[in-house]
């Protein structure tokens, strides 16, 4: 499944900035869930928070878990 604006964030997660040019420190989101549909997306997600040191937060702490879990 292709997801643009998924992808776009991630990208925009890497580079650290928004698409207005603005600082971009981590991402909030109010479920995993509803930021990724299936592992591959998630394995993407958490990459970005591993590799370039941008959390991604939810109101549960689910990613923050699955990467302790991964370790």
């Amino acid at each position: 499944m292709i997801r643009p604006v998924f992808e776009g964030a991630l990208d925009d997660l890497k580079r650290g900035t928004a698409p207005d040019g603005q600082r971009l420190d981590g991402l909030i989101v109010y479920d995993i869930d509803r930021l990724t549909r299936d592992n591959r997306h998630l394995e993407d997600a958490i990459e970005v928070v591993e590799n370039f040191h941008r959390p991604i937060i939810d109101i549960t702490g689910t990613l923050e878990r699955s990467i302790a879990t991964r370790a």
